[in-house]
């Protein structure tokens, strides 16, 4: 049976060695390169994004972070990354992350990723939208 819990900030130094290669692996498809992993290291220390782990006998098979933000209109809560093997037999429990950010007074979920996970969030309720990027830089800087 497929585990899917949320992590304590204390015992996140424990399991980094196993969650970091999957969060570096997740990170290279988020929009803007917003973050590296120890920034979510850092942020899932300070208690500003959450670890979710999905296991199995003990065995490490993915993972989800997450980040809760206030807008004026809604609580949104962001899957920031989620990366991770077998994903087919674990995406069903994001409804644990669903219920928890329910429960924190999140309206929304949004999920950062890439186009492949377009069937899965579909099968789950999500609706595709889009998130346009650009890198910006000063006028004065060399583009040649």
């Amino acid at each position: 049976m497929i585990d899917f819990t949320g992590v304590d900030s204390e015992n996140i130094p424990y399991l980094w060695g196993e969650i970091e290669p999957l969060i570096i692996s997740g990170l290279d498809y988020v929009p803007g390169h917003t973050h590296t992993s120890e920034d979510i290291y850092d942020a899932l220390m300070r208690k500003t994004m959450q670890l979710w782990i999905a296991s199995e006998d003990q065995v490490l098979l993915g993972c989800t972070v997450t980040k809760i933000f206030e807008q004026p209109q809604a609580t949104v809560c962001t899957l920031v990354v989620t990366a991770g093997e077998q994903v087919e037999r674990w995406e069903h429990n994001l409804s644990v992350v669903e219920d928890w950010a329910y429960s924190q007074g999140c309206s929304l979920m949004q999920h950062y990723g890439r186009l492949g996970w377009s069937r899965m969030a579909k099968r789950h309720g999500y609706k595709r939208s889009s998130i346009y990027t650009k890198t910006l830089r000063s006028t004065h800087e060399n583009t040649h």
